[in-house]
Parts: C-alpha cells; sequence; structure tokens
C-alpha cells in the first residue's frame, strides 16, 4: 500500500471519528461548552473547573446575545475535544495535498484542503450563531461531502477489479440512502433525541424518516437476496450491519427514554453505510471503465 494510501485511510477515519465527536456534542447539548472560537474561554486550554474563570464569565461571554449556561467541565472538554479532532483532520488533509503533489489525485486534495478549511469556519459560525438550526445543517452535510470524496479518493488509489455485471442496483441504494440522511436533517431540527422519546413530539419529517427507512431495509434486503451468490452479495450484506444498526437505534430513540449519546451512534452508523455504498458504488464505476478500455484496446 503506498504511503498516500495510508494517509488517505488514516484520515477516513480520522473524518468518522470527528463526526462521532461532533454528534456526541450535538446529542449532549454540548455544543456551546465553549462560548468563544477559536480559544476555549478566552485560553488555549479550557478550565476544568468554574473558578478557574471569573466571576462575571456569563455575562463576559455573550453567544448570539444571550448569556450563557454555567460552566459544565464535560460539556466543555467534549467540544473542546471535537474541535481536536478537526485540526487533526485539517493536518492531515495538509499532508494529503503535499503527498499528491504531481499525481492524479493533487485535485481532490485541494479540494479536499478547501472544504475542510470551509468546514472549520462553519463550524465557527455554529458557535457564534448559537447553534442556528440551518447552519448545524449545513455543518453536517459539508461533512458528509467530505467524507464521500475521501471515499472516491480512496477507490482512485485502489487498484481495479472484476467489473460488476450491473451499477443501477447500487445507484439505486445510493439515492435512497442519502435521501433518508436527509431526512434524519430534518428530523434533528424537530427534535432533542433520548428524553422524552423522540416520537412523542416531532411532525410530518420524523414519520416521513421512518416510513423511508422501511423502504430503504426492504430494497436493500431484496438486493441481497437477488444477488445471492454474485460478486455484490458479499459487499451488500455487509453493509447491512450498518443499516439495521442505525434503524434499531433509530427505533429505540423514537420509542424509549435511551441516552441521547445513542443519537451520535445512530448517525455515525447512518454515515458509515452512506459512505460505504458511496464507495462501493465509485469502485464499481471505475472498474467498467477500466475494463471497457481494455476491451477497446485503449
Amino acid at each position: 500500500m503506498s504511503p498516500l494510501k495510508k494517509l488517505a485511510n488514516l484520515t477516513l477515519v480520522s473524518c468518522y471519528l470527528l463526526i462521532l465527536a461532533g454528534a456526541t456534542v450535538r446529542t449532549t447539548g454540548a455544543g456551546l461548552g465553549c462560548p468563544d472560537w477559536p480559544k476555549c474561554f478566552g485560553r488555549w486550554v479550557p478550565p476544568t473547573a468554574e473558578s478557574e474563570l471569573p466571576p462575571d464569565y456569563r455575562e463576559s461571554f455573550v453567544v448570539a446575545g444571550r448569556k450563557i449556561a454555567p460552566f459544565d467541565p464535560i460539556k466543555t472538554w467534549s467540544e473542546y475535544i471535537n474541535r481536536l479532532l478537526g485540526l487533526v483532520v485539517g493536518l492531515e488533509m495538509i499532508l494529503l495535498v503535499v503527498f499528491s503533489f504531481g499525481q492524479r489525485t493533487m485535485g481532490l486534495s485541494l479540494t479536499l484542503l478547501t472544504l475542510t478549511i470551509l468546514q472549520g469556519l462553519l463550524g465557527a459560525r455554529v458557535v457564534t450563531s448559537g447553534l442556528e438550526g440551518k447552519t448545524v445543517a449545513l455543518h453536517l452535510l459539508l461533512a458528509l461531502l467530505i467524507l464521500l470524496l475521501l471515499h472516491f479518493l480512496l477507490e482512485l488509489l485502489s487498484p481495479r477489479r472484476h467489473p460488476l455485471t450491473s451499477i443501477k442496483p447500487l445507484g439505486v441504494l445510493l439515492i435512497l440512502g442519502l435521501l433518508q440522511f436527509f431526512l434524519g436533517i430534518l428530523v434533528r431540527q424537530e427534535g432533542t433525541p433520548g428524553h422524552p422519546p423522540l416520537g412523542n413530539h416531532l411532525g410530518p419529517a420524523f414519520w416521513a424518516h421512518r416510513a423511508h427507512a422501511l423502504l430503504l431495509l426492504g430494497v436493500h434486503f431484496f438486493l441481497c437476496f437477488r444477488t445471492w451468490g454474485q460478486i455484490l452479495f458479499r459487499p451488500l450484506l455487509i453493509l447491512g450491519i450498518p443499516l439495521l444498526f442505525s434503524a434499531s437505534l433509530g427505533v429505540a430513540l423514537a420509542i424509549w427514554p435511551v441516552p441521547a449519546l445513542l443519537g451520535a451512534f445512530h448517525l455515525l452508523a447512518a454515515c458509515l453505510y452512506v459512505g460505504g455504498l458511496f464507495s462501493l458504488y465509485c469502485g464499481s464505476s471505475l472498474d467498467r471503465d477500466s475494463g471497457t478500455r481494455v476491451a477497446s484496446g485503449a
């Protein structure tokens, strides 16, 4: 494995960890654990106790014109760790550009670095806006885009395989998976998971999300059945694991007073499913293109 591909794999893992950290911050209400950006309470290393802050800190650190909540060390350090992971991903993106210099993937690496910088600036906007719903949703969508482009980069760096007979079913699944992800973002704007159960106070987006989940599950495992014994069967079966895990957590969040933290793993599993499906689709498309060029003697 080339150094560039090793770095791309490491960056992909870091991005998934960052998504988990960000989702944990969001679901546990720690988004304003650090009321300023890029520092935290005016420090590069945040405090561990309220006694380390000035008496008027709640009035000094105002977010979106509102006085901040009392200091909570767990929320503060949760948000700070999330920022540190973001810094690690940023450094990895810079290294991707360096390692891909002069190669065909350099343009994609530069795009990833640019989007990561925009993501950092958008993260600052999330804080200063007081966790405005639309800004948070855009922040998550940009994270998904970066994740998918990293999967595409890895497929470009991978050796070509035997092309699949048809990739249309993968395209259908990918569209359904992305739509389910977007519906999940709309649901997140309607309420907070966990306590009380999410389904007790949500509107049309929640019911559309639930109905579409059943459709996605049905189509996915129908395709598993249809591809039994074929090349596509095994990867589809593996991708069914995060799909089922995400769906199970979604049910738990909707009907039981479970810890809100499970919402973070619900999102992570959804990202793993969509990311894996996108990787499979891109790899299959590249395989077919490679096979076509070989057959034509190009």
